[in-house]
């Protein structure tokens, strides 16, 4: 079963998708940079709560439906969207919830966890990053140079004509491909379309997350998360290194990690199924037994 909800929050609404039933174990699913709720593919999140899960999606602030900031002035930070995975989990009467964060949406779940454990049964970091623990002396692989040269000559559209939008997407969704697979440009097409047809205000959608104000570098509390955590990475990651999630998987005490032999970054579908039974075995509730890898330590 599915519903939607707006959830009002002091100064913002969040638009929100839920699979499910009600009083099952609830998973949140926080999308990267830019990414609105369909981030998260509908077939993703309906095989997911068939594992008796419920599970939440939604509109980060900027994307799809939620409050949009004008173009190149975002008035949050990642706190300010670690605070709305919160909200959103006060609007829908949940005490806490395992949260499952993809690229930026992972730097969001850390936070979350780090600043509102008690809210956080356990976390699932995709394609995501620690960040350096000081930017000035980076220790983290950057984005490699060719795949930097190739969004830097692949500049953004005009932000009226829609259809160039929706290939300037596609050309994102070709670059975060990972290898020996083929790109379903098909597929990736009518998302991009559905994307932009569905937000406020695409140039927002697409540029507010890049111009958010920097909050200091939590990498070195890692050490200080005590929620049972796994790590996902592409072993193809063509923005963030995979050596990006062996460092989460190293620096949170007790983390599981899992390499997705064929993955770039974010989930193909042809990982959707071991993502799932992975997420699903993460998520176990404690009367059906928890596997010692993901105890709290």
């Amino acid at each position: 079963m599915r519903e939607t909800t707006t959830v009002r929050l002091p100064g913002r609404e969040l638009f929100v998708e839920a699979f499910g039933t009600q009083g099952d174990p609830v998973v949140l699913l926080v999308a990267g940079t830019g990414a609105c709720m369909l981030d998260w593919d509908r077939e993703f999140c309906a095989r997911l709560a068939a594992g008796r899960r419920r599970v939440l999606r939604y509109d980060g602030r900027d994307t799809g439906r939620s409050t949009t900031c004008p173009p190149g002035s975002p008035d949050y930070d990642l706190h300010g969207l670690a605070s709305d995975a919160i909200g959103i989990l006060d609007a829908h009467g949940v005490g806490a919830a395992h949260l499952v964060g993809l690229s930026q949406g992972g730097a969001v779940c850390q936070l979350a966890a780090l600043t509102r454990p008690d809210r956080v049964t356990s976390l699932t970091l995709v394609s995501s990053s620690p960040g350096d623990a000081d930017p000035e002396r980076p220790t983290l692989p950057p984005t490699p140079l060719e795949t930097r040269l190739e969004l830097h000559n692949a500049p953004w559209p005009q932000w009226s004509d829609h259809a160039a939008v929706a290939e300037y997407l596609v050309f994102l969704d070709r670059l975060h491909a990972g290898a020996g697979r083929d790109f379903d440009e098909d597929s990736s097409r009518d998302r991009a379309r559905k994307v932009v047809e569905r937000a406020g205000n695409i140039e927002s959608s697409l540029t507010n997350h890049y111009y958010v104000e920097p909050v200091a570098p939590w990498r070195g509390h890692l050490a200080g998360i005590r929620t049972p955590t796994l790590v996902i990475h592409g072993a193809h990651d063509r923005l963030l290194p995979l050596e990006h999630g062996l460092a989460l998987s190293r620096e949170i005490p007790g983390a599981r990690m899992t390499t997705l032999p064929l993955g770039g970054h974010g989930l193909d579908p042809g990982d959707w199924a071991p993502v799932i039974s992975e997420i699903l075995d993460h998520t176990r509730p404690l009367e059906e037994g928890i596997h010692s890898h993901a105890a709290v330590r």
